[in-house]
Parts: C-alpha cells; structure tokens; sequence
C-alpha cells in the first residue's frame, strides 16, 4: 500500500531540467565526433601533386617541324603566291629539311657515343648541342664537337654546348 504523505511529486522544472542535460549531452557528443572525424582525415596524407611531365624536346621539335613542312608544302601547292614567294618557300622548305636531318644525323651520333640526354638545334648554320651538365667536360665536349662538325658539316667555331639542368 503506498501512503499518500510518502508519495512527492517532482518539480515541473525537474523534467525541462532532464531534457535539457541531454540535449547538452547530444550536443556535446556531436562535436565530439565530428572532431574524432576531423583527426582521421588529417592522420590521411593530403594526395600527392600531380607530376607535371617536361614535355620531350624532341617531339616537340618534331612536331614545331612537321607544322612548318605542312605549311610550306600547302603554300607551295595552292599556287596562290606568286612566283618570288614560291621560290622562297622552296628555299625555306629544303633548308628546314637539310637542318632537320642533320639535327637528326647529330643526335643519334650522340645517342650511339653514350650521350642518352641531349638535344640538338641547328639553325642558321649554327649548331647548338644540349648535354647534361655532368656530361660536359674538356673530353666529352672535344668528342661532340667532332661529331657534330662530321654530321652538321659546320665548322667547330659554330657549334655551342649548352648544359641541360
């Protein structure tokens, strides 16, 4: 039997009390977590750069060689220009295909001497050899010099080494 004087009622603030506390709690928790999730993705390594890729000197003369070929070839086939600038053109058009060989001619050369790193560019009777820098000592530079002045048929005074970094 319960005995009216034993049974107390709570105070109404009693339960907003309660409800209060674990809306507290909740909240609290919430941050919690969310600072636990933060900690995960900063133990994760941010992703690497993407590598950014050095275009290859050769084909990009390649291609730089190609484009002038096909425009001197459609300018010397539409008959559009008159007589001077197609002769020009013809003119340009072998020049740029005698130093495209002998660019060619100088860089296997080097590639069959040991050079696996170079890079060669004539261009008004010049002829300029790019070689690592290690690659470039009194030996090595006498050795291309000569290579080049067989294959380029220049004179060693027109030929430069320029070091690659």
């Amino acid at each position: 039997m319960i005995f009216p004087e034993m049974k107390h009622k709570k105070p109404a603030w009693h339960s907003w009390l309660r409800r209060g506390v674990l809306i507290l709690l909740l909240a609290a928790s919430a941050v919690l977590w969310q600072y636990h999730q933060m900690g995960k993705e900063a133990d994760v390594p941010p992703p690497a750069p993407a590598p950014t890729v050095e275009p290859d000197r050769r084909s990009v003369r390649e291609a730089a060689y190609d484009k002038n070929v096909q425009a001197l070839t459609a300018l010397l086939q539409s008959g559009a220009a008159d007589a001077d600038t197609q002769a020009q053109a013809a003119k340009h058009l072998d020049e740029l295909i005698m130093a495209h060989q002998a660019e060619t001619a100088v860089e296997e050369a080097l590639l069959e001497a040991g050079y696996d790193r170079c890079a060669v560019v004539i261009s008004g009777g010049a002829v300029t050899v790019m070689l690592p820098v290690e690659a470039i000592n009194a030996q090595n530079s006498a050795a291309v010099v000569s290579l080049c002045a067989a294959h380029a048929n220049v004179g060693a005074d027109s030929i430069r080494l320029i070091p690659l970094e």
